[in-house]
């Protein structure tokens, strides 16, 4: 389910991987060969967790999938998205305590069916990285410490590495819906729209897919594209979807936006979500407009809310008098 867009790489990367009937091929298709080649043809399965250090929470998304070899041993596939607009040259360290956390969860029985592993599996780090820069740093540890000489005292596994930046568009994935994902996020990247990649993007999702108002929801929220624009290549690509698509998001973003705001006890969450109700149903908020709805009150923000969806224009939204 659509969230409001804090994270909106993070959310749409976990939403194309929590089904492992999707992602199964997926991860397939992005390992090297010698890798997939190994495995069985037994589906693989998600386990439950997250490894990544907090303070890089905002930039990366990770899920772990275990798998077996052909002589029915296990692997863990550790796949992570990199979503900076850097490169970081600390991977190679990142991905080292990953794994170790991984290898104790499993040594623990934290992972898999509740008892803990002597010998815990192999672990291949799968890396979706899309920044807007080429990757131009090692990726291995022994590659980041500078004595050559003392290589065989330093780790030296590499992760597998996947700049969406340097594929062709049909390399991406055979799948159409995965497909549609990375070119998305491709495009996020890049900051250049190509309408006919944004129109093939939104016509291979159907309305009724679950990834169709995630998908949505970040193209709203992250592509540099103006709503009016959005609104043009929607109409044309989904003529007679476009509307619901775009009230389901509305809908999705105003719950979302109560849910939170009232949670924390504050209110930001639900003039955020205000901020991009407006931005979708009348395009870009003016200044004065996005100034007033910060300094709202609770509500204020309540009584906005509450017509957002159905008044004709911004000023008949915040001419709306605070409720009680």
């Amino acid at each position: 389910m659509a969230r409001i867009p804090n994270n909106p790489h993070d959310a749409l990367f976990r939403v194309l991987f929590e089904d492992p009937k999707r992602a199964d091929p997926l991860i397939r298709e992005h390992l090297p060969p010698e890798v997939a080649n190994l495995l069985s043809d037994d589906p693989m399965q998600m386990r439950p967790g997250s490894w990544i250090d907090s303070g890089l929470a905002g930039h990366q998304a990770d899920v772990l999938y275990e798998g077996r070899l052909r002589n029915g041993e296990p692997v863990a596939i550790y796949v992570l998205l990199e979503h900076k607009s850097w490169p970081d040259e600390d991977l190679p360290f990142q991905i080292l305590r990953y794994q170790l956390r991984i290898w104790e969860g499993y040594r623990k029985g934290a992972i898999g069916n509740g008892e803990g592993l002597k010998k815990p599996p192999p672990i291949v780090p799968l890396v979706f990285y899309h920044g807007q820069q080429r990757w131009p740093y090692p990726l291995t540890v022994a590659g980041v410490v500078n004595v050559p000489e003392l290589d065989r005292f330093t780790p030296s596994s590499e992760p597998v590495l996947r700049d969406l930046g340097s594929f062709e568009s049909e390399e991406l994935s055979k799948d159409v819906v995965s497909w549609a994902v990375l070119a998305t996020l491709v495009m996020a990247r890049s900051n250049e729209i190509n309408p006919e990649r944004l129109r093939a993007v939104l016509a291979a999702v159907p309305t009724d897919h679950p990834l169709h108002t995630p998908l949505l929801t970040y193209i709203v929220s992250v592509l540099d594209l103006h709503i009016d624009e959005l609104d043009r290549i929607g109409r044309q690509t989904l003529p007679e979807e476009w509307e619901s698509a775009m009230g389901t998001i509305a809908d999705e973003w105003l719950r979302q936006g109560r849910s939170e705001g009232r949670s924390e006890g504050r209110n930001e969450g639900l003039k955020e979500a205000l901020l991009r109700l407006l931005n979708i149903r009348f395009g870009t908020v003016r200044p004065d407009d996005r100034s007033r709805v910060l300094a709202a009150s609770q509500g204020q923000i309540d009584a906005w809310l509450a017509t957002v969806l159905t008044a004709d224009s911004v000023d008949g939204v915040l001419s709306e008098p605070a409720g009680d």
